[in-house]
C-alpha cells in the first residue's frame, strides 16, 4: 500500500529531528484548507466536484539551504456528481491528504534567490454511501519535481514578507480503486502527467532571538489527464474502467511557529 511508504517517509522526518544543531530550524504549523477537485468528460463537462475546508498541520526542518516537511490535512467535504450512469448523486467525501516534501535553496541575496524541491502526495478519497448508492474508496499517489524563485522583503527589524511562485511537473501518479466489494479486486490505474504552479505569501515576525511566528496563505494548482483503461471481470461479468480528466485547486492558511537552535 502507498500509505506504508508515506509512514516510513515520515518516520524518517522524526528520526531526523532527533539531531538537530546549530542553524536548525524546526516549525510547526497548524492550518485549515479549503479544498477544491474537479473531474471532466471527454468534452470538458463536468463529472463531480469536491468542494469543502479540511484542517491539518505541517511540520518543518530547516538546515541552511535544506528543507524537509510534511503535511496532513483530513476531514469531509461535499461530493456533487452523478453515478455511473448518469443519475445525479450528492453525498460527503472524507479526504486525507498527505505531503511530503524535499527542497534546496540557492539564494543570491539575503533578499532573493531560486530553489528546487522533490515532493511525494498521497491523496485517500473515500466517497460515502447515501440513497441507495454505495461507497467508493480510491487512493491517490504521485511525486513533483519543482523550481520556483523566493523574495524577501524587509519592513522593519523583526518583521518581512515572503513571497514565492514556483512551476512543478506530476509524475509516476496512479489511483488505486477498491472494487473488492463487487468481485473486481483494487486495480490501479496510471494518471497522466501535467504542469501544476504554486505560490506563497506570508508575514515573518521574529518574536525572540531564537523564536518566530510567520502567517501565511499558499495557492496550489495542479492536474491529472486522463488515465488508460481497464478491462476487468469477476467472473460473470466484464467491465471497464477509466480515471477522467481533472484539477484541484487549493488555498492553504496557517500560522507557523519556529524554533531556532
Amino acid at each position: 500500500m502507498n500509505m506504508n511508504r508515506f509512514i516510513l517517509g515520515l518516520s524518517l522526518f522524526v528520526f531526523s529531528s532527533q539531531y538537530v544543531h546549530a542553524d536548525t530550524n524546526i516549525s510547526v504549523s497548524p492550518g485549515i484548507m479549503y479544498f477544491n477537485y474537479e473531474e471532466f468528460d471527454l468534452n470538458n463537462v463536468t463529472l463531480d466536484t469536491e468542494i469543502g475546508f479540511l484542517p491539518g498541520i505541517s511540520f518543518l526542518i530547516n538546515e541552511q539551504q535544506h528543507s524537509l516537511g510534511a503535511h496532513i490535512f483530513s476531514g469531509e467535504v461535499e461530493y456533487d456528481g452523478q453515478t455511473q450512469t448518469g443519475v445525479p448523486h450528492k453525498t460527503d467525501t472524507d479526504e486525507t491528504l498527505y505531503y511530503l516534501f524535499y527542497r534546496h535553496d540557492f539564494l543570491a541575496t539575503n533578499q532573493h534567490g531560486f530553489f528546487v524541491g522533490l515532493n511525494y502526495q498521497l491523496w485517500e478519497r473515500f466517497i460515502q454511501a447515501n440513497n441507495n448508492v454505495g461507497s467508493l474508496y480510491e487512493e491517490y499517489s504521485w511525486w513533483s519535481a519543482e523550481a520556483g524563485v523566493k523574495f524577501d522583503i524587509n519592513t522593519a527589524d523583526n518583521k518581512n514578507f515572503i513571497f514565492e511562485i514556483a512551476g512543478f511537473r506530476t509524475f509516476n501518479g496512479d489511483i488505486l480503486i477498491d472494487l473488492n466489494n463487487f468481485g473486481y479486486g483494487q486495480p490501479s490505474l496510471n494518471l497522466g502527467d501535467k504542469f501544476g504552479l504554486r505560490s506563497l505569501l506570508a508575514l515573518n515576525l521574529k518574536t525572540t532571538s531564537h523564536t518566530a511566528m510567520q502567517v501565511g496563505v499558499e495557492y496550489k494548482y495542479w492536474g491529472f489527464g486522463r488515465s488508460n483503461t481497464e478491462i476487468l471481470s469477476n467472473g460473470i461479468n466484464t467491465i471497464s474502467i477509466v480515471e477522467p480528466e481533472s484539477k484541484s485547486n487549493i488555498l492553504r492558511f496557517f500560522i507557523q511557529f519556529t524554533q531556532s537552535f
